[in-house]
């Protein structure tokens, strides 16, 4: 569940516990409030290119490149530039292509268990 997702739920479960529990809406809607609160906060933070390029997979020089052409916008001075955690770009996880490479590793569990008590991960 990702963070926004945890605020609505949160603030569903205050709703669902209203009239039985009102304290414990209560918590609920205040914990929600909170953990909002603290997600804009951290999108609002300026980063350093270096930990931009951390956070985000890309390169510094790739962040750079785009602040330079303005499709990123400089949330520090021109010659110390900064990007709002909020508006980074985020490179996609990519999945290795594993087809076809059946062979490149054991295929059944007593090779699995083989291979690792060998230290044998065929990478």
């Amino acid at each position: 569940m990702t963070p926004p997702e945890l605020v609505a739920a949160w603030r569903a479960r205050a709703e669902e516990l209203k009239p039985y529990a009102p304290a414990a809406a209560h918590a609920f809607e205040t914990a929600s409030i909170e953990l909002e609160q603290a997600l804009l906060m951290a999108a609002a933070e300026p980063l350093k290119l270096r930990d931009a390029a951390l956070e985000s997979g890309y390169s510094v020089d790739h962040l750079a490149r785009l602040i330079r052409q303005g499709k990123l916008r400089n949330a520090g001075r021109p010659n110390a530039p900064r990007v709002r955690r909020g508006d980074l770009p985020r490179k996609s996880a990519r999945l290795p292509n594993l087809e076809g490479a059946a062979h490149l590793g054991p295929r059944n569990s007593r090779q699995i268990v083989r291979a690792i008590a060998e230290g044998d991960d065929q990478r």
